[in-house]
């Protein structure tokens, strides 16, 4: 895989994990930012391409497996719980339309990859 340019903010990664032969999902933080951020580098069509997903606030959860990355916010009145916000298919490297998203979800849930969980750390 090949290196991106550098960025103006200078970013320290604090953990990066290879999906599949292609993608690596990286957490890193800037040095004035608050929380940090989950993205994706990817090679396609032989270049390498970034896509950020969000900051990882104590109300986002990102969860992932080799198939598929699901994005939730914390969201409701009084209890507020973890919803769906967004599914990113890994095949085709796109976000999933909103009709098909909680099927899209479910299904690549539960073909056997575990799903593995990302949230802010607890103080």
């Amino acid at each position: 895989m090949k290196t991106t340019e550098e960025s103006e903010i200078e970013r320290n990664i604090l953990s990066s994990e290879l999906l599949n032969e292609t993608s690596l999902l990286i957490i890193s933080q800037g040095d004035n930012e608050e929380y940090p951020s989950v993205s994706l580098r990817y090679e396609k069509y032989g270049e390498v391409r970034e896509k950020v997903f969000a900051q990882l606030t104590p109300d986002v959860r990102v969860e992932h497996n080799d198939q598929m990355i699901a994005i939730f916010h914390k969201k409701g009145k009084g209890l507020k719980r973890f919803k769906l916000v967004s599914v990113y298919d890994m095949t085709i490297h796109e976000f999933v339309g909103t009709s098909n998203m909680h099927l899209h979800y479910e299904a690549t849930k539960y073909q056997g990859a575990k799903v593995k969980k990302l949230g802010a750390q607890k103080k």
